[in-house]
């Protein structure tokens, strides 16, 4: 879900998580962001933080209680203040499987430094999912533990959507100001 579909209205986000979306792209932090992110947190939208420049990750992350995605990340764009805050809020950062499985590993190496390994993952590209094997064994070779991995793989992005949805669940007692 991009963030422009929105219109400038919480009910429109509460419509839209109705018919099932579960994520929502921020491209830019202004008062009406803010406060659809406060309403994301209580009906369990994740803040999908892919594209965004680090002035919109800042206040976004400041604002969220839910840990953030970011689906399609590009950490060589974020400095390394951007991905320890992100590492702070939980966020998971999902690095792109491509045929060069030497460059994914090292944009994933320095997620696991700044951000911190729970903060790794991969995102769906159009390379071949047999592109996942070799980017396993580099990281293995690079000294990534198998828990590491099992984390990178689907462990990191599934604890992020359960306690996305956890606060929702214990936020559910009115809306948010729109």
């Amino acid at each position: 879900m991009n963030w422009t579909a929105l219109g400038g209205s919480a009910a429109t986000l509460r419509a839209y998580h109705a018919l099932g979306v579960r994520a929502v792209n921020l491209t830019r932090f202004d008062r009406f962001a803010r406060d659809a992110v406060r309403e994301m947190n209580r009906i369990g939208l994740a803040v999908d933080l892919s594209g965004a420049d680090p002035d919109t990750v800042r206040p976004a992350l400041a604002v969220t209680r839910a840990p953030a995605l970011l689906t399609r990340a590009a950490p060589e764009t974020l400095p390394d203040e951007v991905l320890r805050l992100l590492g702070e809020n939980g966020a998971v950062l999902m690095v792109a499987v491509t045929e060069d499985p030497e460059a994914a590993a090292d944009a994933l190496d320095r997620v696991r430094a700044e951000a911190g390994p729970h903060c790794a993952g991969v995102s769906h590209t159009t390379a071949p999912a047999a592109g996942y094997v070799p980017l396993l064994a580099e990281l293995l070779r690079r000294g990534w533990t198998a828990q590491e991995l099992v984390g990178l793989a689907h462990a990191n992005a599934t604890r992020a959507l359960r306690e996305t949805e956890f606060l929702a669940r214990t936020n559910r007692i009115r809306p948010a100001a729109a």
